[in-house]
């Protein structure tokens, strides 16, 4: 069938459209005037996914089509930075302005679709225009639009061909802002697809709540946080008009049950629930003694992570013989073969279990999760996941898939405000070549897997997208790591930068014994990378000072501005595939070195940054001056918390944070009980979750009083509400 493609974008030189389709044809449009592009193209009927590129930048979200005879198409471009698109993500669509798909829509050759964001449920969108098919601008026979499966509203009608139509949408009675919309109809089918209604609207802006799951606290949970604790998390969270709750990963870590499998981000699987998070009374009947052993459990300040995960795996297996697989399991473990066949096998192989007992536990806690997704979702309260970076060089996807995975190598950090010596992370780093070559379908089932429970989430060290800090396996200095991809220097180079370069002076450790003397790195002959933080060593300290100055130049020049164009090109070819295989929305953990492109390349693809106050990434930064395309934060996990790093009131500090201009502001769980110095509390130095420059670290924090305590905690509650109102972000 021979489809007509219009786009309504008003280019400028240099630009250039692509119609990008789903059987991987991407084809490029041609100028037809000043305020369209177009293209014919042949497409077999039923059901067309496609969406258009804009000089390489994609747009955020796909389209979908029935493919007819005598059809014209005609879109409008929408940039993947326009706050809009923000609002169409997942916890708006799916939480906080989440209304019935309806039926009926009426029959007819001419189909408008339009997207509404932020309008209230109740509300209704309305079509009028300059013909009498659309009411002649009689509000009172404006056409209603029916919201679809899609998240589009929509009507149908039967215009006649060559009819040049003027239009607008209305909300209730109430004209879009803006000139009148412009359509011109084709002979035939058409599809005419508007990018937002015009409503005035006020930009949307919440706050949220970050906590691990283990930290949580509840009279039922089991010596650690359980994934039932969260139904009552979203509960205060909705008394206190929080809107999120943000959790670190959930996913599995066990390695030997020791407490160094405490680290949510080194998951043995980027798919399969941690046994820890199990609330073992859902599951089955359970002995007296469970009970005295959760009472003695609970009695720690913090998580006793070998005991409490040996005794539910203990009650896990006594507890199987009883289950009995009903359809529904037998649906879901066929769903869900691709990631817990391998998972099961390596379970079993581990602990000497079955591979079944292994699909019982994941069943259960895939229960016990969805139900509390389910239960926030009702209370208005959207979930946010955390994306890590890494997977553990021993779990089942690097087991499965090697040649996704760099095993020679591992992932860390150069020296930064949270490290002085670097990080060392353990992971293998990605083969990106391979996984581009696999069309990335190893990320795409792992994000829509995650998207089953979260609306939302967080890509730990995003940088990492652009550009990894690559260390050899065995290292445990992060400082002798090195860019990867990179442009390295060669030896004729560094000749010309006037740099008397020998590799015994330069590569080979200047005082004995120690390896991180060195100024240079070269992980292959004839490749050569500064030692990051060279100017520390004392091999740098015996250099003449012309020589030194040179050097200094050198690596200014190597680590802030010889990649960026390199950095960006990566980035852009990652970080949006990311984005198109899930409707989730997108936030960035872009702290520590950040390199001059990411911010550009985060605002581009309407990824959310972070930012942290006392942190901030150029001089001269406010809170009052943070983009509304961000979350800020008091603090996080990897620092101290408000009461440690700040020894006076917290009310003005949050009070701040909130009335910024980010779109979310999500505080840790402790920054927000330092609101009420009444309640429980541990020491201030006690309350960190993790210290990045201590590895291994025992990641065992848990809230001092009980959820049950916490929503019964009216005082915090008002003086929350109260601050949420004064900053236009409560319910």
């Amino acid at each position: 069938m021979r489809v007509q493609f219009y786009v309504r974008f008003s280019s400028v030189w240099g630009q250039q459209l692509y119609l990008s389709i789903d059987n991987g044809d991407v084809l490029p449009m041609q100028y037809h005037d000043e305020k369209h592009w177009q293209i014919a193209v042949d497409i077999a009927p039923g059901a067309c996914t496609y969406r258009y590129i804009l000089n390489g930048l994609p747009e955020k979200e796909s389209r979908t089509i029935m493919i007819g005879p005598e059809l014209t198409v005609t879109d409008t471009w929408i940039f993947p930075s326009a706050p809009e698109t923000l609002w169409q993500m997942a916890p708006f669509t799916r939480v906080f302005f989440r209304r019935e798909k309806e039926r009926g829509i009426s029959p007819g050759a001419c189909t408008f679709r339009v997207r509404a964001p932020l309008l209230p449920p109740e509300a209704n969108v309305y079509l009028t225009g300059s013909i009498p098919e659309v009411g002649n601008w009689d509000t009172t026979q404006a056409l209603k639009l029916v919201y679809t499966e899609d998240g589009y509203f929509s009507v149908n009608m039967d215009v006649p061909p060559f009819t040049r139509l003027e239009y607008k949408y209305l909300h209730d009675g109430v004209y879009e802002e803006g000139a009148n919309r412009e359509v011109y109809i084709h002979p035939g089918e058409n599809i005419v697809q508007d990018d937002f209604t015009r409503f005035r609207r006020t930009p949307w802006k919440g706050a949220g709540v970050a906590v691990p799951v283990f930290s949580l606290r509840s009279e039922s949970s089991f010596g650690t946080g359980e994934f039932r604790d969260l139904r009552l998390l979203a509960d205060w969270a909705a008394a206190t008009g929080l809107r999120l709750i943000q959790l670190l990963p959930v996913n599995d870590t066990t390695i030997d049950y020791s407490w160094k499998d405490s680290y949510p981000y080194a998951v043995i699987s980027a798919f399969a629930l941690h046994p820890l998070y199990i609330h073992l009374p859902d599951v089955g009947s359970l002995p007296e003694a469970y009970y005295t052993q959760q009472r003695e459990l609970n009695r720690h300040a913090q998580l006793d992570y070998e005991a409490v995960i040996r005794l539910k795996m203990h009650y896990l297996r006594s507890l199987f013989p009883d289950f009995q697989p009903d359809a529904a399991f037998e649906a879901w473990a066929e769903a869900q073969e691709h990631w817990l066949k391998p998972y099961a096998a390596f379970c079993a192989q581990r602990d000497g279990d079955g591979e079944a007992f292994w699909h019982f536990v994941q069943y259960q806690l895939h229960l016990q999760l969805a139900g509390a997704v389910e239960h926030a979702h009702a209370k208005g309260i959207a979930m946010k996941g955390d994306l890590p970076i890494g997977v553990h060089r021993h779990g089942v996807d690097a087991l499965e898939a090697p040649e996704l995975f760099h095993m020679q190598v591992q992932a860390g950090a150069p020296p930064d405000d949270f490290s002085e010596k670097g990080q060392a992370w353990g992971f293998p780093t990605y083969n990106w070549r391979q996984m581009e070559a696999s069309g990335y379908d190893w990320w795409r089932k792992r994000l829509q897997h995650m998207a089953r429970y979260f609306s939302a989430y967080r890509i730990d060290h995003i940088l990492g997208f652009f550009r990894i800090w690559q260390i050899p396996a065995g290292g445990r200095n992060g400082a002798l790591g090195y860019f990867e991809p990179s442009i390295p220097f060669t030896e004729e180079e560094l000749q010309q930068w006037g740099i008397p370069f020998s590799r015994q002076r330069y590569c080979q450790p200047y005082v004995a014994g120690d390896p991180a003397d060195v100024l240079f790195l070269e992980p292959s002959p004839g490749a050569f990378h500064p030692r990051f933080g060279m100017q520390l060593t004392a091999s740098f300290r015996s250099l003449e000072p012309v020589v030194q100055e040179r050097l200094l130049l050198l690596c200014d020049h190597f680590f802030y501005h010889r990649h960026n164009e390199l950095w960006e090109q990566e980035a852009l070819r990652r970080l949006p595939v990311l984005q198109q295989a899930t409707g989730m929305l997108v936030c960035g953990e872009d702290l520590g070195m950040v390199p001059h492109c990411v911010p550009g390349v985060m605002q581009q693809l309407g990824i959310l940054s972070l930012e942290i106050a006392r942190m901030p990434k150029q001089a001269g930064q406010t809170l009052q001056s943070l983009p509304y395309s961000a979350v800020t934060s008091v603090s996080t996990h990897d620092m101290s918390t408000l009461r440690e790093w700040h020894k006076g009131d917290a009310a003005p500090v949050i009070r701040e944070h909130l009335s910024s201009p980010a779109m979310l502001c999500i505080l840790q769980l402790q920054d927000w009980l330092a609101l009420d110095l009444t309640l429980p509390h541990t020491a201030p130095e006690e309350e960190r979750i993790n210290d990045p420059a201590v590895t291994p670290w025992y990641w065992r924090y848990r809230m001092p009083l009980t959820l049950e305590a916490l929503k019964a905690a009216l005082g915090l509650q008002e003086n929350m509400r109260s601050l949420l109102k004064q900053s236009g972000r409560g319910q």
